[in-house]
């Protein structure tokens, strides 16, 4: 990790006037129903983090999953050539990833410039911790259609919130409304 952090302060350190280090304790995705004019009125979230027992795999899984993580959206078949195994090969062992779920889910990117909105990840320090009051915040957040993304973190900030929202100027008023309600939960906001 020092030696990345190295790495990238060589790089671009004169831009960067501050760094703070946070882990993240899993976090919990919401469905983007901007996308649909709506409000994420069911509730619905998708949960990721927590322990899991190592799991056994193999060399040829092991490859694929390194080669899909540096493109996940990749062939089969070009897959499969630039592991040297057969296509069918590729097909059964990301099966079998996926039904012994050491593969849990795909998730996509989106082009924001296409779709004319703008990607922000909001972090907060959370002014105490009232856990009623953190779960009306949350609440609203997962009801929110811009907010998809709730993640707690531990380090110098206690949450990330990923919004995706048309301009600066929707993200403006979203901080507004959400500082107003919960500025007993909300001490510091930074985008």
């Amino acid at each position: 990790h020092n030696e990345e952090l190295s790495k990238l302060s060589k790089l671009w350190g004169k831009y960067i006037t501050m760094s703070d280090m946070c882990v993240g304790l899993g976090f919990q995705q919401f469905p983007r129903t901007y996308l649909l004019g709506k409000d994420n009125t069911k509730k619905i979230f998708y949960v990721s983090g927590g322990t899991k027992e190592v799991a056994k795999i193999n060399d040829t899984e092991r490859k694929i999953m390194s080669v899909l993580q540096q493109d996940g959206r990749m062939e089969f078949t070009e897959l499969a050539k630039t592991l040297g195994i057969s296509t069918s090969m590729a097909h059964t062992a990301y099966k079998n990833l996926v039904r012994r779920k050491v593969i849990n889910k795909t998730s996509f990117t989106f082009n924001h410039a296409v779709i004319g909105m703008k990607l922000f990840r909001v972090v907060m320090k959370i002014a105490q911790y009232n856990p009623e009051r953190i779960e009306e915040f949350y609440n609203f957040c997962l009801v929110h259609r811009n907010v998809f993304n709730w993640i707690p973190v531990m380090g110098n900030w206690q949450l990330f919130l990923d919004i995706e929202i048309e301009d600066h100027e929707g993200l403006r008023e979203l901080i507004r409304e959400m500082k107003y309600q919960f500025q007993d939960v909300i001490m510091q906001v930074e985008v």
